[in-house]
């Protein structure tokens, strides 16, 4: 299997997420017990991450086709990777920071905490595979792979959600 065999299955991982987040995204918040504001936190965050992992895997795609040297499409991919990355990680600690008292309701602090330090360990190794320090394949590989798991992660607490739901009204 070569690299681009890879990023066409996180291509795919990530449409497949993105489908199924708007069926998860209906399912009873109240039965389930969880604030309105954490199903929206939690499907934003899903879908933005969804994007960023679609825009992640079609890159080295686009700078391949502009005949850019293989081992610089690379390093620019590790670059690009570790700015989305400190956005993003910036944009869910920030939204995070503003929810208060009931609006928490259903926030699974452990996930949080989960996802964010492997992000940001990512985002380091981006940005020394973007200066050439260390291998920028693999690393960006790596980059694609936490981040898909971060995906999976929040599709998974919107699943229980559902089970959640069922079980309470029961």
């Amino acid at each position: 299997m070569n690299v681009f065999d890879l990023l066409i299955a996180f291509l795919s991982i990530a449409v497949a997420f993105a489908g199924f987040t708007g069926v998860v995204s209906l399912i009873d918040r109240k039965a389930a017990r969880v604030s309105i504001h954490i199903v929206s936190y939690r499907v934003r965050a899903l879908n933005v991450a969804v994007l960023i992992m679609i825009s992640l895997s079609i890159l080295p795609f686009l700078l391949t086709a502009f005949a850019i040297h293989p081992l610089l499409v690379w390093r620019i991919c590790c670059a690009y990777f570790s700015i989305v990355g400190v956005i993003y990680i910036i944009g869910i600690v920030w939204v995070r920071s503003k929810l208060r008292g009931e609006q928490l309701e259903g926030w699974s602090t452990v996930q949080f905490y989960l996802l964010v330090p492997p992000g940001l360990l990512c985002v380091v190794a981006g940005i020394f595979a973007a200066g050439g320090t260390i291998p920028a394949i693999g690393t960006y590989l790596t980059g694609l792979f936490f981040f898909t798991m971060g995906i999976a992660s929040l599709f998974f607490r919107l699943v229980l959600m559902l089970d959640d739901s069922k079980r309470n009204r029961d």
